[in-house]
């Protein structure tokens, strides 16, 4: 036989070899609110404030400092049944309120020296009333032509008797919570 000739007879079979499972999830949501970029990374200045500001345990900061969440392409009719959650550390004497830490006043990396403050951020919705840390607010919001302002006010509280001082620094982080 000729090379052609062999080639006609020869059979081609194909070999299959288990290699896995692929599992794919996702899910279909109705119209959610888009978070404005500039709101999803807020750097909020808290001002400064002396030791004698805090007169004892409970007193608060004088000055509520006002910061916004922007909402956008909202689906009216889910968008009135939409929740906000702050979540995030909370004080150690205070667990209605978020962490505060206090740094040694050493340049940045020089001392990893980081201390509870002696102080608690607590976060108050539009209507002033306090957020409780880690739960979902009990405010819905009601978006004019799909975009919303949700606005938030926040301020120190004193923990301790004598605030340390230093600077000053609170992560919290917020979600929008669908029924």
């Amino acid at each position: 036989m000729t090379g052609n000739a062999a080639g006609r007879h020869i059979r081609h079979h194909v070999v299959t070899i288990k290699g896995g499972e692929l599992h794919l999830r996702g899910s279909l949501t109705e119209g959610t609110c888009v978070i404005s970029a500039e709101r999803r990374d807020m750097q909020i200045d808290m001002g400064r404030y002396r030791t004698d500001d805090f007169t004892g345990v409970g007193s608060l900061s004088a000055v509520r400092i006002p910061f916004d969440i922007h909402l956008t392409a909202c689906n009216q009719p889910l968008a009135g049944n939409i929740s906000v959650s702050f979540y995030g550390a909370t004080a150690p004497r205070s667990p209605d309120l978020f962490l505060v830490t206090s740094d040694d006043g050493n340049a940045a990396g020089l001392s990893d020296s980081t201390h509870d403050s002696g102080l608690g951020l607590q976060l108050s919705d539009s209507a002033g009333d306090p957020i409780i840390p880690n739960h979902t607010a009990g405010m819905s919001l009601l978006p004019l032509a799909g975009n919303t302002i949700m606005h938030f006010t926040a301020r120190y509280q004193a923990t301790a008797r004598h605030p340390r001082p230093g600077e000053l620094r609170s992560e919290v982080w917020f979600r929008l919570v669908y029924p």
